[in-house]
């Protein structure tokens, strides 16, 4: 019976590439988007910057600090894939957020699961870095090879939870091939899973499952409760599965984004509810 060994979450986003004294590339980003999202409302940067006069960032910003804090990120990523290579496992479920890079306004799934029996990591095109954001290109080795690669899934594991989840009322998306936009500036998997494969297997992937979630596209972008729920399904399906191998599952993603919240990230988590029935906390090692 398959079991699960390890279990980790982290962020992917670009800073966490970038050289410290390089971070305000991305303000320019921040000053494009008329849409910043914060505690329930959406702003322009100008207006932003009003409503959050008071909160005093200068020494956030202080280049010192940004270093510390740089340094620290990237001790807890080298800390993360020690771990993961000690742990060996066989198979990894990787969860991953779609940022309109493979999907779209014609195609947004709320979840989504790749059965094929490989698929690849690309970097930019010369063509497609002139499409990017600012201050992306940077961080580009965060989440891509020097060279196209192509890495193994693992097509028995994927049906299995495809079956499994829908058994669950789980209405899934499934594809063995990667949708490639015509306008998107990426070829092969999104950096969210990029960034794991890069930074904590350090490009000793295992055969993987990427699952995809909505990042926060409206209409049909999943509640937090359907992902909670979606986690005890997960874990369910892992268990019934008949293979003596061993399981790691990766989260790829933050909490607030684009705009951070650093008193929501950091709130208490032991006040969240959960129903104890969903994911079967003994079947997780103490070390995970």
């Amino acid at each position: 019976m398959a079991r699960i060994v390890l279990g980790m979450v982290a962020s992917h986003g670009p800073l966490l590439g970038t050289p410290p004294d390089l971070w305000t590339g991305r303000v320019k980003a921040d000053h494009q988007n008329p849409a910043l999202w914060f505690r329930g409302k959406t702003y322009t940067f100008p207006e932003l910057l009003q409503a959050r006069s008071n909160e005093n960032f200068d020494a956030d910003l202080a280049l010192e600090e940004r270093q510390k804090r740089f340094d620290a990120c990237q001790k807890a990523i080298k800390e993360m894939a020690r771990v993961f290579a000690d742990v060996k496992p066989d198979v990894a479920i990787v969860l991953g957020n779609d940022q309109m890079e493979i999907m779209g306004e014609d195609n947004q799934p709320m979840f989504m699961v790749y059965y094929g029996e490989t698929f690849e990591n690309v970097p930019f095109s010369d063509e497609q870095k002139t499409r990017l954001g600012p201050g992306v290109e940077i961080a580009e080795p965060n989440h891509h090879p020097p060279r196209r690669e192509v890495y193994p899934g693992h097509k028995e594991l994927a049906l299995h939870l495809i079956e499994k989840l829908c058994g669950e009322s789980f209405d899934l998306a499934t594809s063995q091939v990667l949708p490639e936009k015509k306008v998107s500036r990426l070829t092969g998997i999104p950096h969210a899973w990029g960034f794991f494969y890069r930074r904590i297997m350090e490009d000793r992937v295992v055969p993987n499952v990427p699952l995809f979630m909505n990042t926060f596209y409206p209409p049909n972008r999943p509640s937090i409760r359907r992902c909670l729920d979606l986690g005890g399904a997960l874990a369910r399906a892992i268990d019934s599965w008949d293979k003596d191998l061993r399981v790691a599952i990766l989260g790829s993603g933050g909490m607030t984004h684009f705009v951070v919240d650093q008193d929501f990230d950091r709130k208490d988590r032991k006040s969240t509810r959960l129903n104890s029935s969903h994911i079967p906390l003994s079947r997780m090692p103490s070390s995970a």
